[in-house]
């Protein structure tokens, strides 16, 4: 008897979003919605502007992907590349449900990073926060799978700001987790750290709250 298995290729695919009208996008935004905490939910018609609007931006770029595994969206990521600092950052990636593997994770970010690679962006650092204990403010001890994957925790006391002027539970003691580029020292000068948050701050999320937070005057 012939005896026959059979198997099913895997393939995964990375989707750069540029219209909230796209059938992925929403499916990729329920992913965000079902699977973020309501204290780090940046507000969805926000992301839905970004999409449509990125080249607004003038010191970050930000970029909202989706991957597709078997044509199918599984997960979300919230990206953006700061100019003036040379860093990407990655404020979410996100798998839905069954698909929180850590091989999922590993194809998703290695999408992205290839992704930049691919389109000449000329960056030094990729960087993440990581939220520290409610009990301690202390990070947490166990390695997450950004650090499996080579970042580095900075030793030093990071805030992540409020996503929304009312949403004041967002705002958390935190660190921020950091991969060189082509490294030659596994550390960064204090100068080096300020200069990131600083960007951080001013170039990327000012800059995209200064969309929405309008004054009255």
């Amino acid at each position: 008897m012939d005896k026959r298995t059979s198997t099913k290729k895997l393939v995964y695919s990375l989707e750069l979003f540029d219209s909230a009208c796209d059938a992925n996008f929403q499916n990729a935004l329920d992913i965000y919605r079902n699977n973020i905490v309501w204290q780090e939910k940046t507000p969805l018609n926000e992301i839905s502007w970004v999409v449509e609007n990125s080249k607004k931006f003038k010191t970050s770029s930000p970029y909202i992907f989706g991957i597709t595994l078997n044509n199918t969206i599984i997960g979300y990521a919230e990206v953006a590349y700061v100019k003036r600092a040379k860093f990407i950052t990655i404020d979410y990636l996100i798998l839905d449900g069954k698909y929180k593997t850590h091989s999922a994770f590993y194809t998703f970010l290695m999408l992205i990073v290839e992704y930049f690679n691919a389109n000449k962006c000329d960056y030094d650092f990729i960087i993440t926060e990581k939220l520290a204990t409610q009990s301690n403010s202390t990070p947490v001890e166990e390695l997450d799978e950004f650090q499996l994957e080579g970042f580095k925790v900075i030793n030093q006391l990071y805030i992540q700001p409020k996503l929304e002027l009312e949403n004041s539970d967002s705002e958390h003691d935190a660190i921020l987790l950091l991969y060189q580029r082509n490294a030659t020292k596994p550390y960064i000068s204090k100068e080096t750290y300020c200069k990131i948050v600083e960007a951080l701050y001013f170039d990327y999320y000012f800059e995209w709250d200064s969309f929405f937070f309008k004054s009255d005057e």
